[in-house]
Formats: structure tokens, C-alpha cells, sequence
């Protein structure tokens, strides 16, 4: 009865408290190695609930689609006057040596992005080709990112906390005449909390890329949180061994 009081009180505080707070992180590509394969990007905003400003920096080897070099770098403030830029340098800082020794010096090119203003006809995909330069609507290849969601096991108990259950994701990546599934979930990982749904936010390449064999596409996982849904993100690789 207790716990049932609990999840009662959980829910009602996320349904109202949702219109006035909860956050969405940003993000913020730091860029490639010589060669494509590793990527970094940064992942920062406000916390909610304490108003503590944080940063995450990672690298992800995208041969073996894993973090590496000790990342994810994760810095947040102790107090609300700690300012976001002071973090987020802290926290670049912390990852200066191994983007030094992955030899992250490539840009990173944003190629597709569903922005948070933008209104999505169709919120689980994301339609992209790889610009060209002759002019301005020419590019290379069409592809499509589409997403089934779906209830699936994990760490936390969601449906007692929340009244939900967990939710995972499928990535599929069409290129008009096959499509292969770059991404999915058996279980969600603990690290996920209690995920709600998942939207393709971005694709990007390397700077000088011409094809996007060490694409990426930056996936927002929107979860429960302490005062609505927050959003965090995860890098998938579009083409798993280049």
C-alpha cells in the first residue's frame, strides 16, 4: 500500500511539475580521428531538480561501437552559481588526453538534424543523403532512419515507480533497397533509467567524408526524471566495422 502511495505521488508531481521543468540535455560535436575511426561529442545542460549545470564528454570507437580512452568524462557542478561554461571546460579538460590520443582533429559534419523546434511530421524517422557541392539541393544517396519501440527488461523498476515499463528501441537504416538494423535492445541498460521514447535527433561524418561509412547518428533517449521526461543521448554508428 505504501509503495502504491509512493508511485501515486511520483506520477502526480511528474504531471504537474513537467509543464514548468524537467530538461533536455544539448549537445555538441567535438569531432573524428585521421581516418574516421573514433568520434567524440559532448553532452550538457542543466540538471534538473537541483539546478547543478553538468557535463559528459565521449569517445566511441566506432569499429567496436564502445566507449574508449576511460570516457564517458562526466563533470557536474556541487552548487547552482557554478556556471555551465566553467563545467563544460572542466570537463574538456578531463578528456584532453585521449582526444590527443585518438587524434581527434577532424570536424565533424552535421548532415540531418531534427531540431527541437522543428515540427516532425513523422517523429520516428529521419530522411538524409550526403551533400553534394554542385549545388545547393544536390547530394549523394538517400537513406532513411526509422525506429520501433517497444517495452523490454531493465534495471530499474519502472512500472512500479512511474506506472510504465522500460522502453527500448530498434534503429533500422534503409537506403531505398535494403535495410539493415544498426541497433537493438534485449535489455535497457541501468544507465538508461526508465526511457519513455527515443527520436533520431542528428546524423553526422567526418568533415572530408564523401559517404557515410563512419556516420553516426545521435539518438535522444528521453527518460523519467525528477520533475518530467529528461533527455540524454546515445551515438550509434551507421556502418559497424569501418
Amino acid at each position: 500500500m505504501f509503495r502504491a502511495l509512493i508511485s501515486f505521488f511520483v506520477i502526480a508531481l511528474l504531471s504537474v511539475s513537467s509543464v514548468f521543468a524537467a530538461e533536455r540535455a544539448e549537445f555538441d560535436l567535438i569531432g573524428y580521428s585521421h581516418g574516421g575511426k573514433y568520434f567524440a561529442f559532448e553532452e550538457y545542460g542543466i540538471q534538473d531538480g537541483s539546478g547543478f549545470a553538468y557535463s559528459t564528454i565521449y569517445v566511441l570507437s566506432l569499429e567496436n561501437d564502445a566507449w574508449v580512452g576511460g570516457s564517458p568524462f562526466h563533470v557536474q557542478a556541487g552548487d547552482e552559481t557554478t556556471q555551465l561554461a566553467e563545467i563544460r571546460s572542466q570537463a574538456l579538460r578531463a578528456a584532453m588526453g585521449p582526444l590527443g590520443t585518438y587524434d581527434i582533429s577532424t570536424p565533424a559534419r552535421l548532415i540531418a538534424l531534427n531540431g527541437d523546434g522543428e515540427p516532425e511530421s513523422d517523429e520516428l524517422t529521419l530522411d538524409f543523403g550526403v551533400p553534394g557541392y554542385s549545388d545547393p539541393s544536390s547530394h549523394f544517396g538517400s537513406y532513411e532512419l526509422s525506429f520501433d519501440i517497444f517495452s523490454a527488461p531493465s534495471g530499474e523498476n519502472c512500472m512500479d515507480y512511474f506506472g510504465d515499463e522500460a522502453k527500448g528501441f530498434r534503429l533500422k537504416l534503409s537506403d531505398g533497397t535494403t535495410t539493415s538494423i544498426l541497433h537493438e535492445d534485449t535489455r535497457v541498460p541501468t544507465s538508461r533509467g526508465c526511457p519513455v521514447t527515443y527520436r533520431a535527433s542528428a546524423v553526422v561524418i567526418p568533415f572530408d567524408a564523401y559517404d557515410i561509412d563512419h556516420g553516426v547518428a545521435l539518438i535522444s533517449v528521453w527518460s523519467y526524471g525528477f520533475e518530467g521526461m529528461d533527455r540524454r543521448f546515445i551515438a550509434v554508428p551507421l556502418n559497424k566495422g569501418n
